[in-house]
C-alpha cells in the first residue's frame, strides 16, 4: 500500500531534464482550453486577459501607423504639403513638427500600454498559482511549473496580439474620414510595413514576458501551496523628500535659465518642469492616497471606512490603477493652456496647411487622450474582475455574516472610484499650477495682428476629466455580472 505514493513521487526517471518545449507548449494550451470550459470563473479571466492584450495591441498598432504616416509625409511630401514646401523651404519645419508630436504621443501611451499588459499578465494569477502547486504535488519540478505558467501567459498574449493585429486592419479604413495637413488620410498611408507590426507585437510580448517572469519570481510554488516572497509594501518618506528637492531644483534652474530666453527655450524649460512634476506626482501620490485613506477610515461610516482601509493597506496598486488616467488629465490641464497660432504666411498652399495646424494638434491630442483612457478603462476592468474572483471567499463569508450585497458593492465602487475622483481633481489643480510656474501660457509671443488661441479651454479640459471618470465607471460596471455570479453561486449552495 505504501508503494503508490512512492511511485507518484518518482514517476520521472532519475536525472531526467525538463520536458521538451513541444510537450510543455501542448500542456499549456490544454490548460488554457480547460480554463475556458470550467465554471469556476477561470474562463472569464482568460477571455478578459486575451481581450486586454488585443486592446493594447490595437491601440499600439494604430498609434504606430499614424507616426509612420507623418514620417512618410515629411520624408516624401505630396499634394498641398509639397506645394507649400516648394513655395517656402522653411515650411518643412512645420511638417517635421507633426512627426515630433506623433512620437510624443507614442511616448505618452507607453505607460498605459505597459500597465494594461502587466494587468492582463497578472489576471487570474492566484488561480494559476494554485494549479501549478497541484502539479508540484504530482511530481513536477519548480522550474517546470514556472515555465509552464510562463508559457500559459505567453499563449494568451500571443492570441491577444494576433486578434489586435486583425482588429487594426479592420479599423484602418475608418481613419480615411480624417484630414491632417489639409489632406485626406489614405488607407495605404496608415499601413505599417510587415516588420512594423512585428516590432509592435515583439514589444508587447517582451513586456508580457518581463511581467510574467517578475510575477513568478515573487512566489514560491511548492507541493504544499504557494507562498509569496514579498513582504507587505511599506511606504517610506525619503523618496518624498527627494522628489520635492528635485522639483525645487528644477524650479530654480527654470527661473535662472528662463530670464530673457527665447520661445523655443522657454517651451523646453516648460517641458522639463512638466516632466519633473510628473515624476514627483508619481512618487507622492501613493503616500498621499495612503494618508487620505487613513484619515477617511476614521469616519463613522462603515462603508467609507471599509473601502478606505483597503486603499490604505495597499496604496501602490491603487495608484497604478488610476495613475495613467490621472497623468493624462494632468498633461491636458497643463498643455491645454499653451497658446498656439498658425503664423503669417503669404502663399495659398502654406496658408492652407498652417491654418490646419491648430485643428490637427487638437485632434491628435484628443486621440492620444482617448486611447490612454481606453487603455486605463480596460486595465481597470481586468483588475476589478480579478479582484472579484480573488475576494470571492471573503464576499461569501461576509454575506453569511449578514452583510448586505448592496454594502459590498458600495465598498468595491468606493475603493475604485474614490481615489480616481480625488486624483483627477488634484491633477486639474496641479496642471494649472504647473502652467503658472512655467509661464507656458506666455511661451508664444504673438506678432503684430496675430491671433493666439489656447490649445484647449477650461471647459474642454474639465470635459476630458469628466469623460475619463465616466469611462472608468462603465468599465467597472462591466464587471457587475461577475459579482452577481459569485453571489448566485453562494445562494445556490
Amino acid at each position: 500500500m505504501s508503494a503508490a505514493p512512492t511511485d507518484v513521487s518518482v514517476a520521472r526517471p532519475a536525472g531526467r531534464g525538463l520536458p521538451g518545449p513541444r510537450n510543455l507548449a501542448r500542456l499549456s494550451a490544454e490548460f488554457t482550453a480547460a480554463r475556458w470550459r470550467t465554471r469556476t470563473g477561470d474562463g472569464v479571466l482568460a477571455v478578459l486577459s486575451i481581450i486586454a492584450f488585443a486592446v493594447a495591441a490595437t491601440i499600439a498598432n494604430i498609434v504606430a501607423s499614424g507616426t509612420w504616416m507623418f514620417r512618410n509625409r515629411a520624408a516624401y511630401p505630396t499634394g498641398v504639403v509639397a506645394e507649400a514646401i516648394a513655395e517656402d523651404a522653411s515650411f518643412d519645419i512645420i511638417v517635421s513638427f507633426y512627426v515630433v508630436l506623433a512620437l510624443l504621443a507614442c511616448v505618452l501611451l507607453v505607460l498605459p500600454v505597459v500597465h494594461l499588459a502587466t494587468s492582463a499578465t497578472l489576471l487570474g494569477a492566484r488561480s494559476r498559482e494554485r494549479r501549478l502547486a497541484i502539479l508540484r504535488l504530482l511530481g513536477m519540478t519548480r522550474a517546470e511549473v514556472s515555465l509552464l505558467g510562463f508559457l500559459e501567459v505567453m499563449l494568451q498574449a500571443l492570441l491577444g496580439v494576433l486578434a489586435g493585429g486583425a482588429l487594426t486592419i479592420a479599423l484602418l479604413p475608418a481613419f480615411q474620414k480624417l484630414t491632417f495637413q489639409s489632406m485626406r488620410v489614405r488607407y495605404e498611408e496608415m499601413l505599417l510595413p510587415w516588420w512594423g507590426y512585428l516590432v509592435v507585437a515583439g514589444a508587447l510580448l517582451a513586456i508580457t514576458a518581463a511581467a510574467s517572469a517578475a510575477g513568478l519570481a515573487r512566489v514560491r510554488i511548492s507541493p504544499l501551496g504557494v507562498a509569496r516572497r514579498e513582504p507587505p509594501a511599506v511606504l517610506r518618506w525619503w523618496p518624498v523628500l527627494a522628489a520635492v528637492a528635485v522639483l525645487v531644483a528644477v524650479r530654480i534652474g527654470t527661473r535662472l535659465g528662463g530670464t530673457g530666453a527665447g520661445t523655443a527655450r522657454r517651451i523646453a524649460l516648460g517641458l522639463i518642469v512638466a516632466l519633473a512634476f510628473i515624476l514627483v506626482v508619481d512618487v507622492l501620490m501613493p503616500r498621499g492616497l495612503q494618508l487620505a485613506a487613513r484619515l477617511l477610515a476614521r469616519l463613522s461610516g462603515v462603508t467609507v471606512s471599509w473601502a478606505s482601509r483597503r486603499v490604505a493597506a495597499n496604496p501602490k496598486p491603487t495608484w497604478r490603477r488610476v495613475g495613467a488616467l490621472t497623468f493624462m488629465v494632468l498633461i491636458s490641464s497643463f498643455f491645454g493652456q499653451m497658446p498656439i497660432a498658425a503664423g503669417e504666411v503669404d502663399t495659398a498652399a502654406a496658408r492652407s496647411v498652417a491654418e490646419a495646424v491648430l485643428i490637427d494638434i487638437r485632434l491628435g491630442t484628443l486621440f492620444t487622450i482617448g486611447f490612454s483612457f481606453a487603455l486605463a478603462a480596460a486595465s481597470a476592468m481586468v483588475n476589478q474582475a480579478s479582484a472579484e474572483f480573488e475576494r470571492a471567499e471573503e464576499t461569501r463569508a461576509m454575506l453569511r455574516m449578514g452583510v448586505s450585497d448592496a454594502r459590498l458593492r458600495a465598498v468595491n465602487w468606493l475603493e475604485a472610484l474614490g481615489p480616481l475622483v480625488g486624483a483627477v481633481l488634484l491633477a486639474l489643480g496641479l496642471g494649472w499650477l504647473m502652467a503658472s510656474l512655467t509661464g507656458i501660457a506666455d511661451a508664444v509671443t504673438p506678432d503684430e495682428g496675430q491671433v493666439l488661441e489656447p490649445l484647449m479651454g477650461h471647459a474642454h479640459i474639465a470635459g476630458i476629466a469628466g469623460a475619463g471618470i465616466v469611462l472608468m465607471v462603465l468599465a467597472l460596471a462591466a464587471t457587475g455580472p461577475i459579482h452577481r455570479r459569485i453571489i448566485a453561486e453562494d445562494r445556490g449552495r
